[in-house]
This record gives C-alpha cells, structure tokens and sequence, in this order.
C-alpha cells in the first residue's frame, strides 16, 4: 500500500472512531437489556410451570433456574467488565439476598480478570506521569498481579530499591462505567415498574452517587492515607503492640522519585529543579556536583503504593501452610471495620475477598486494599448505628440457651457490647 493510500485509510478511520465509540455503547446496553429481559422472562415462565409440577419437586425446578440464570450473568459480566463486575463482586458477599447458586459462581469475579495490554499500560503511566516507565522504575513485571474492573495493577521497583506496586486505569472505563450506571438505574426502575415488591432503586442510587469517585485515584490515595492514619497503622516490621488501635496493614501511598542527571538534563525544566531542590531542602548552589531528582506524584489514572506480599483471603491451603490463626484475622478485621464505622465515622465500602490479604511474614495481619469506594458517616448516624447493633446482640444473647459453648459465645458479644458502648461514649 502506497503512502498515500494508507494516509486516506488512516484519515478515514480517524473520522469514524467516533461513530464506532458510539456503536459499542449501543452494542453494550443492547447485550444488558436483552439478558435483563431473557432472565426475567425465564423466572415468570417458572412460576407459571410450578403451579403444574409436584411439590417434591419444585425446589430442584428453582435450583436448576438459579443455576441457569447465574451461569448467563457471570459469562455477560466477564465480557462486559467495567461497573458490572463491580455490582457481581457486591452481589457475591451478599448471602443473605441471593441464592447459593448465585453467590457460588460470582465468586469468580473476586480474581483476576482478563489482562489488558502492556502497551496500553506504558502509554497511560507516561501520559498521566510525564515519563516512560523506564525512566519511573527499575524494574517493572509485565505480568500483571491482578486485573479487576477498573485497573490493572503491577509489581514494580523503585530507582531508590523500593518495592512497589502500580494501579493503573484502564483506558477509556470512565465513559464505561459511567453508561453502565445509566444501564443499571434503568433496569432498577423497569423491574420495580414491573414487579413493585422489588423495588432496589435506593440501592442503584448509593451507587451512582459513589462509584463515579472510584475512578479518580487521587481521591483513593488519600482516602487511603486518612483511613491508614485513623487506624494507627503501623510499618509491616513493626511488631510493637498498640492497645488503643487496630493490628492491621495498609499499603502506604508511594511518591515516584525520579533521579536525573543534571549534566545530562542541561537547561530543561530548570525552574521545576530548583523549585524541587528547595522543597527538598537541597543546596542550589552545589547542582553542578548533584543528580537533581523530583516528584512524580499519583495522578488521577495511577497509583503507586507500598507492596505488601500476601495471602489471599480465601486461599484457605495457604493459610493453613503458613500456620495462620483464622479466628484472629477475622477478629482484627471487624475490630477495623467497627473502629471505621463506630469512631472514625468513614469506611471502606467495598470489602469482597479481593480486598483483603494476609501478611506471610509473623505476626500474621490482615492488608487492606484498595479505599477507591469509602463512605462517611455523621456523629448522628454512628450513634444510631451502634444502638441498632448493641440492641441486636442483647436479644439474641438473652435468648442463647445456657449451654457451655453459649456462654463462652454470651461472655465473647458481652465484650463486644462493652466496647461499642465505649465508642458511643467517645
């Protein structure tokens, strides 16, 4: 192909990009109504087939139907990504709502999903930082440690020898995430509009009031600095108790420091040198003998934070293997969450399994990860909140029968209840 003609076919194709970005937002919300409808339509057909079949055998007829149906809304959400596997992540902690079937297969989407190219990732770090991520890092994995809905996230090392890693957005997942909402809150509003009893539109609202902040990771790294700082977090090689706070880990939020040779930089960005060298208290006088480095903070699209190996939380072999107390992590991971709620008054609202790890250096402690998706809680609210638990627990404790399990079970919520009552006082 001639020059020419490649540069017509280049220009042709440049025009019509927008045309294809708006076919595939078309395509997509065409793909989540039509199984909106097909699933619908499968539940209304059963209840109808039921008032004909056996008793007996009425409750197989729901499983395999559950079975069916979670099948289609797992394999619709691996290929769509993007906010749905976010409600799939939300709908697999929920037990309590949705049948075993359901809560089983979206599970799946607490892993890794399908990666996104390197390239695609090189070009978002040097747009977003300034620099190619030769120039940010030492070393960088090209295999990827997880992708989730909205980023991709990375191992990488410092110039300095620090061990990172890099959240990097996905291109282009904002305007995905935002036509999903649109998607979602229709389809809310017609299954309320076509069965009133299951009316979830308090539900879509939260989240589209909310998920949109995920997507600025600015915001997330200094939510995650808030909430590191309210828990007291210590250092992961600091085995010093804290009675007063939390026993867990959250990874620190890292600034790029980028070394360069002041030789070989010449005149180039002079004033961003000094500016830097004074903020780092560096001697201006003696560049001509120094390296000058600066600052390439996180940007709204990546996030550079400490790296903490781990297990995950549902590896129940390898947590067995490294002789982790499961008892303790679970106590120290709703010590955390009522320190967040009861006292601090902003939590993480997006704990799936994904979220968590555990330490595999001793004293075993729970990671917190990702704080993209956090909530705030007036004085008012947290109050309220813990009357309704401290309420909850009394009843259920005075009718526990008196066995010698219920009481070690009686005096274990007794404790609990002591220290919700504290942090009301507080």
């Amino acid at each position: 192909m001639s020059s020419a003609k490649f540069h017509r076919f280049y220009c042709y194709w440049l025009k019509m990009l927008p045309f294809i970005r708006w076919a595939n937002i078309y395509l997509r919300r065409l793909r989540v109504f039509t199984l909106a409808i097909l699933i619908y339509l499968d539940y209304k057909t059963l209840q109808q087939r039921e008032k004909w079949t056996r008793p007996s055998k009425r409750a197989a007829l729901w499983d395999k139907a559950h079975e069916r149906n979670a099948r289609r809304l797992l394999n619709a959400m691996i290929e769509l990504e993007g906010l749905w596997v976010k409600f799939g992540q939300y709908l697999s902690t929920r037990a309590d709502v949705l049948p075993r079937a359901y809560i089983s297969l979206l599970k799946q989407l607490q892993d890794a999903l399908p990666p996104r190219s390197l390239q695609e990732i090189h070009a978002t770090i040097k747009k977003e930082l300034g620099r190619a991520t030769d120039d940010l890092f030492s070393y960088f994995d090209e295999t990827p440690l997880a992708t989730a809905s909205i980023a991709q996230v990375h191992r990488a090392t410092l110039i300095s020898g620090r061990k990172v890693v890099v959240k990097v957005q996905h291109r282009g997942i904002k305007t995905v995430i935002l036509e999903d909402l649109k998607n979602a809150k229709a389809i809310i509003d017609w299954i309320a509009w076509a069965e009133p009893q299951y009316n979830f539109n308090p539900v879509i609202d939260e989240w589209c009031r909310e998920a949109p902040k995920e997507l600025d990771f600015n915001h997330e790294a200094e939510n995650t600095k808030t909430v590191a700082k309210n828990l007291g977090c210590k250092k992961k090689d600091d085995n010093k108790k804290q009675d007063s706070k939390v026993d867990v880990l959250i990874p620190e939020v890292i600034e790029v420091v980028l070394y360069v040779s002041l030789t070989a930089m010449g005149s180039f960005a002079l004033d961003v040198i000094v500016i830097s060298c004074y903020l780092k208290e560096v001697d201006i006088m003696n560049l001509k003998s120094l390296s000058c480095f600066f600052d390439c903070q996180s940007s709204e699209r990546v996030l550079v934070l400490e790296y903490m190996d781990g297990i995950r939380l549902n590896d129940h072999v390898a947590l067995e293997a490294a002789g982790v107390t499961k008892q303790r992590i679970v106590e120290e991971i709703t010590r955390a969450y009522a320190h967040q709620i009861y006292i601090d008054g902003m939590f993480n609202g997006d704990p799936h399994p994904g979220n968590f790890l555990v330490s595999k250096e001793a004293p075993h402690r729970p990671i917190l990860l990702d704080f993209g998706l956090t909530k705030k809680l007036s004085n008012t609210l947290k109050q309220a909140l813990a009357k309704l638990f401290l309420a909850s627990v009394e009843k259920w404790v005075s009718s526990f029968a008196w066995t010698s399990q219920s009481k070690q079970w009686r005096q274990l919520m007794c404790s609990s209840v002591l220290q919700i009552q504290l942090m009301i006082l507080q």
